[in-house]
């Protein structure tokens, strides 16, 4: 079977793109060489978090602003007023677009403005080497119980594929739409549609019967779904099309979505066009040591990190990065056109990532879960994570789930919190076994108190596999081949 491959590079203090700390932004970090889903899903619920090929997971107690893991309970999502307002926004545009689509306001909602990019470590700095071919040829032959004497040939698994082939799901073409002649004056000027859908709702409960005492109940208890607000539009004269390719797709894709990214970075984020490199945007949105799965337990797209497509008539305005994993659909990141800006697609996307889960969760119950990366309270544009509701909030150090509206008055109150009230709550991911660490070398994979003898390790080397082996839980640091630099 295929095994992660790590490589740990201890605690680094880096600048903090939200308060501008040139040192307050400390993590320990680790270099993903390659993950299976189930280990990155183990990682992301102990507070892990990746960039491209980068692992980092925040130090709570030391860092400038404190990032607690945050997801959203995708089937039981209760949407907002300004959420439904979005959709109903954006279906209005699908239906009756304007003249000119990028003659829109500058002005971008600081909830539309997604996360900042993470700053990757250089990876000469930190002593990290590709795998060789040795390396890889000893990980994928290995076989529980083998020892550094005993490797066997590779199996091969029809179940692993190390490209999905490409998902498409469009939305339905627009219909011809009859031309206007005008408003009529001599006519009263129109209802809102909220108050013609709420009169005729009413309309029709007094037909049957139903007083005014329970209407506004039993109008509460007829919400509409997120699907049903995605697909009420008609008539559209606009088509949005939405496609979910692979990170890795092929090179015109990847040009396309690198240009709209320099844009989105230089406009919302005033970064300078000489740092919006090609080999960045590669490395942070591209790169994934996720190994690509398909098989009967996954999704039709198989389990991996890809790209969704938002065309509009074609033209590319958005692109949401994400990881599908066994128990959630994990936002990496999003950008967008900003000439597009008025249609919150920021709020948009993440509307239809929840989609995409609820969809996925009717085929693989247990990928129920949209993860929103971390949440921040200090920083006022993360705000709108917590307004995807129901929402919880991992506790640093019992590594337990607890409710959004729970935990305000904690991170308001003080910096970082413990969010389990429970002092004496621990995860069992806690209870360690150094001993059980797998160590790939050049000769094969070692038990680590074997390479730890041959290479006569220092206590500071000691103490950094314990570590170690703390951070990723104990399941994790049984199955994962510690790489050494």
């Amino acid at each position: 079977m295929n095994r992660s491959i790590v490589q740990y590079l201890s605690k680094d203090a880096s600048s903090c793109g939200y308060c501008k700390s040139s040192t307050g932004n400390v993590s320990h970090g680790m270099w993903a060489h390659t993950l299976t889903v189930e280990d990155y899903q183990n990682l992301i619920d102990r507070g892990w978090r990746r960039c491209g090929l980068y692992c980092y997971k925040p130090l709570m107690k030391e860092i400038c602003c404190p990032a607690y893991t945050i997801r959203c309970d995708a089937l039981n999502l209760k949407l907002t007023k300004s959420q439904k307002k979005v959709l109903r926004h954006f279906n209005t545009f699908l239906r009756k677009p304007q003249k000119n689509d990028e003659e829109t306001s500058s002005h971008v909602p600081r909830s539309e403005c997604c996360d900042v990019e993470f700053k990757l470590p250089k990876p000469t700095d930190q002593n990290i080497r590709p795998l060789s071919s040795s390396e890889k040829e000893t990980s994928s032959s290995y076989v529980e119980g083998d020892t550094v004497a005993e490797l066997r040939e590779p199996k091969v698994t029809s179940d692993v594929e190390p490209k999905p082939k490409m998902a498409v799901e469009k939305i339905s073409p627009p219909t011809d739409a009859k031309p206007g002649v005008g408003e009529d004056t001599s006519k009263p000027k129109c209802k809102k549609a909220k108050l013609l859908r709420v009169e005729r709702k009413k309309a029709k409960l007094l037909m049957k019967g139903i007083s005014e005492f329970p209407l506004k109940k039993t109008i509460s208890a007829s919400e509409k779904t997120l699907e049903e607000y995605l697909n009420e539009y008609e008539g559209g004269q606009r088509n949005l099309e939405i496609v979910l390719v692979p990170a890795c797709s092929d090179e015109s894709i990847l040009q396309e979505s690198y240009l709209l990214y320099k844009k989105y970075q230089t406009t919302i984020h005033n970064d300078e066009e000489d740092e919006c490199t090609f080999s960045g945007f590669s490395n942070f949105l591209v790169s994934s040591p996720l190994q690509a799965r398909k098989d009967s337990s996954s999704p039709p797209c198989g389990y991996g990190s890809f790209h969704q497509l938002y065309k509009l008539d074609g033209k590319l305005i958005a692109v949401g990065v994400i990881d599908i994993l066994p128990k959630c659909v994990s936002s990496v990141y999003f950008f967008y056109d900003p000439a597009y800006s008025h249609l919150s697609l920021g709020t948009y996307g993440s509307l239809r990532e929840l989609e995409l889960t609820r969809k996925y969760s009717k085929q693989c119950p247990l990928l129920n879960q949209y993860y929103l990366g971390f949440y921040i309270h200090s920083c006022a544009k993360m705000r709108y994570k917590g307004n995807i509701q129901p929402s919880y909030l991992l506790c640093p150090e019992a590594y337990s789930w607890h409710p959004f509206e729970t935990c305000l008055s904690k991170m308001e109150a003080s910096k970082y919190s413990r969010l389990n009230d429970d002092t004496s709550v621990k995860s069992e991911e806690d209870t360690i076994n150094p001993d059980e660490i797998l160590v790939l070398t050049q000769q094969g994979i070692m038990p680590y108190p074997l390479f730890r003898t041959m290479r006569s390790l220092s206590t500071e080397d000691q103490e950094l596999v314990t570590e170690y082996a703390l951070l990723v839980g104990r399941t994790n640091s049984k199955k994962m081949f510690l790489r050494f630099r």
